[in-house]
């Protein structure tokens, strides 16, 4: 919570600045309202794309895929959209190729092609990796939304150039065009998703074998997987005898007799010894549920794939499927959806036995809250 709040703090300054030098350069030095907001485009560019890199980082920490959409949908908008804005900007807005159609900026290059290279990549994944594309705890087929989606970017490019040589020029706005070409950018997109439509889309198919791993991979990322959770094994303390030589005779002394205890402290012993014995029976039966590692905050008991806490009610009914090897949890539907592409798990690359693939033990949510109850520090 705190990292979130320091973030969102540091994309407004971010952004706040970018401003602030948008107003110097739009208003007093070139007076211009296309270069005031492209300043602040830039802002906003730089914040997302610190956050993209925020999430990258944390989901290769799990190990997940970008089947979410985050990555799905918000590189395509921003890849499309910069380079679009490549006709307003002026700011390295100039054509480098010295074609009166066809223009390549330096703000197409640097704002809008790293996100739609990024954009092609995802397409081929919904295409041909990824088998669902979630949407908070919601699931969608990858492979038809991924037809959707290649369709709306067709639709958003070839209705932008529509729209620009017809409509624009015929009105007088505040924010207008200053190029009217097309982008060299937005024709290879448009090729590209073409591509991805026809190969893997429509004649290809989505791989259902397991991916071939080698099993000295394995056996190495499952050695260094327990060199990191496994815990501290504490020496045992012994009791030093010292030798006969140093030893005195001591003579016993005659034991006191303790008087009995009255009825009422004898109950009220046995009823919290039965307390005590039945709250340390319950820790140790949730304490195989909980995951294998030191220190376990509760950043540890989060679904590996939304990177979401279980709560109720909105879980209800979804229940909670642990990895035998780590013991980490995921939501049950999003465990099944990852078992149909591998049989590894997703945080510890461990295999999951053919056996637990077809009956893995579903835990429920409400029993999960109680195992995160008891082991979690905050």
């Amino acid at each position: 919570m705190i990292l979130l709040k320091f973030l969102m703090m540091w994309n407004a300054l971010i952004i706040l600045f970018t401003l602030i030098i948008g107003f110097i350069h739009g208003v007093y030095i070139e007076p211009s309202f296309n270069i005031l907001v492209s300043w602040i485009l830039i802002g906003i560019w730089i914040a997302f794309t610190l956050k993209v890199f925020e999430q990258t980082k944390k989901y290769r920490e799990y190990n997940s895929p970008h089947n979410t959409a985050f990555f799905i949908l918000a590189p395509p908008f921003f890849g499309i959209f910069f380079t679009i804005w490549s006709n307003f900007t002026g700011l390295l807005g100039e054509n480098l190729l010295g074609d009166p159609y066809v223009s390549l900026s330096y703000w197409s290059v640097i704002f809008g092609l790293p996100y739609l290279l990024y954009s092609m990549l995802s397409q081929y994944s919904m295409f041909n990796k990824y088998v669902n594309v979630y949407f908070g705890t919601k699931a969608i087929n990858a492979r038809g939304f991924g037809f959707f989606c290649a369709f709306a970017n067709f639709f958003v490019i070839i209705g932008y150039w529509i729209f620009l040589f017809n409509y624009v020029p015929s009105i007088d706005t505040l924010l207008s065009p200053i190029y009217f070409q097309y982008d060299l950018l937005l024709i290879f997109t448009l090729i590209g998703f073409g591509i991805l439509i026809i190969t893997p889309g429509i004649f290809g198919s989505r791989s259902s074998s397991i991916p071939q791993i080698s099993n000295d991979y394995i056996r190495d990322r499952t050695r260094r997987i327990n060199e990191t959770i496994r815990p501290r094994v504490r020496r045992r303390q012994y009791n030093t005898v010292p030798p006969p030589t140093q030893r005195t005779r001591t003579t016993p002394t005659p034991k006191r007799q303790k008087p009995k205890p009255s009825t009422k402290a004898t109950a009220r012993v046995k009823t919290t010894t039965s307390s005590k014995s039945q709250k340390s029976k319950s820790v140790s039966y949730y304490a195989k549920f909980k995951p294998k590692g030191l220190n376990l905050t509760v950043e540890d008991f989060k679904c590996i794939f939304c990177f979401e806490l279980p709560k109720l009610p909105s879980d209800k009914g979804r229940g909670i499927i642990l990895c035998p090897k780590c013991k980490y949890p995921a939501h049950a539907d999003e465990f099944r959806d990852w078992l149909r592409e591998s049989s590894l798990c997703s945080r510890c690359d461990a295999p999951i036995p053919s056996s637990y693939i077809r009956n893995p033990k579903v835990i429920s949510v409400q029993e999960y809250l109680k195992v995160i109850k008891i082991f979690s520090k905050k």
